[in-house]
């Protein structure tokens, strides 16, 4: 999901840090990226950490000297089970990448976007932050938590000139959906470039355009 919206707005000319655990694979992105004439930097991160995350910031800001938008894609989910099968740790592994990380990220740079009266979130969700499914309930349970942070920041930046958009998505052809559900059905995912064109289209709108939500389900 994160390298088609890099790439989608590669396209468009934006310049960007990617950032994830993993850099060999951030490293194949930016070299996408860059190979279509956008500017981007990898700093490595787990999303889950403070101090990562105020070192992501540092990073970010030394570059580029102010940020524009965020994007919270993190996320992880590939375990299902019953309630009484849920390990502690595991519970805690869903609210920490899925929800957590949207906060400190979120954190770190809107002092920022508060200082330029501008600026935009977007919080990459799923359909089961308003529906919870079975033998999910950590997963539902972390990306619950993401949207109603969502909303309260939403509520508490909007008259600051800053925007937040929270986009429901249903299930992705990505490696987490086939390692949570290899049987699901194919014909009911949706592609991860889909997702990536709505966050463009949405970033050009006007800037006093709000869009809240935005449920994305394939037909």
């Amino acid at each position: 999901m994160g390298r088609s919206i890099a790439l989608a707005l590669a396209r468009e000319g934006a310049r960007f840090v990617l950032a994830a655990r993993t850099e060999s694979e951030l490293n194949g992105v930016r070299d996408e990226v860059t190979a279509l004439g956008a500017e981007a930097i990898t700093v490595p991160t787990d999303v889950a950490d403070p101090q990562q995350i105020a070192d992501l910031a540092k990073a970010t800001l030394d570059r580029f000297g102010t940020v524009d938008v965020i994007i919270n894609n993190a996320g992880t989910g590939t375990v299902l089970g019953p309630v009484q099968d849920t390990t502690l740790e595991y519970w805690e592994s869903m609210i920490n990448t899925n929800a957590r990380s949207a906060f400190l990220l979120t954190k770190a740079l809107l002092p920022t976007m508060l200082a330029n009266q501008s600026g935009h979130v977007i919080n990459i969700n799923s359909t089961v932050a308003k529906k919870g499914v079975s033998t999910a309930s950590a997963y539902c349970a972390s990306k619950a938590a993401m949207a109603a942070f969502g909303e309260s920041l939403a509520a508490e930046v909007r008259s600051e000139g800053i925007r937040v958009t929270n986009v429901f998505c249903e299930p992705m052809n990505t490696w987490l959906r086939w390692a949570a559900t290899p049987d699901f059905a194919r014909d009911r995912v949706m592609e991860p470039e889909d997702v990536a064109q709505v966050v463009v289209d949405v970033l050009k709108l006007h800037r006093d355009v709000m869009v809240d939500d935005i449920p994305v389900r394939r037909r």
